[in-house]
C-alpha cells in the first residue's frame, strides 16, 4: 500500500503585475494527499471558493477541459490569469520516486519496479496493466 501524504498540490503564483518579466513568483504547498486521484480533485478547487468563481478571472483554464495543447506542462492542471495580471498556476507532485516505494499486487507485494509515471488516470507510458493501488486502471 502507498505512504500517506506522498502527493502534494502546489500554488504558483506569478507576480506580472510587479515584475514583467515573471521573475517575481511564489510557491506554497496547498496540501498533500493520499493518492493522486484525492490531489487531483483538491487541485481543481484550490483557486476557487464561495466567493471566488471561475468567472472572477481574466482567464481560467483547466487541463482536462483545454483544446488543443496544454502549455503548461503535465503536471499543472490550473491556470488563471486575474484582473490585476497575477498568473496562478497549480501543480500535482508526487514524492521523487514514490512509485517505486509502494506495493504492488502483480509482484507479490514487493517493490515495484515498473517504469510508470501516472498522470491523470493513465500510465504515460501505457505500460501499467496492473492494479497497483494507485488509482489508476488502463
Amino acid at each position: 500500500m502507498r505512504n500517506d501524504n506522498n502527493v502534494s498540490v502546489l500554488q504558483t503564483t506569478i507576480h506580472y503585475n510587479t515584475d514583467r518579466i515573471g521573475g517575481n513568483r511564489t510557491t506554497e504547498i496547498e496540501g498533500t494527499f493520499p493518492t493522486r486521484k484525492a490531489a487531483f480533485e483538491a487541485a481543481h478547487t484550490i483557486l476557487l471558493d464561495a466567493d471566488v468563481t471561475k468567472e472572477s478571472f481574466a482567464e481560467y483554464d483547466e487541463k482536462q477541459d483545454f483544446e488543443g495543447e496544454w502549455p503548461y506542462g503535465d503536471e499543472c492542471l490550473v491556470h488563471a490569469v486575474a484582473e490585476t495580471g497575477e498568473n496562478f498556476l497549480v501543480f500535482v507532485k508526487a514524492q521523487p520516486h514514490s512509485h517505486q516505494h509502494h506495493e504492488c499486487k502483480h509482484h507479490g507485494g514487493k517493490k515495484c519496479e515498473c517504469t510508470c509515471n501516472h498522470a491523470e488516470g493513465d500510465c504515460k507510458l501505457k505500460a501499467c496493466k496492473h492494479d497497483c493501488g494507485c488509482e489508476t486502471t488502463t
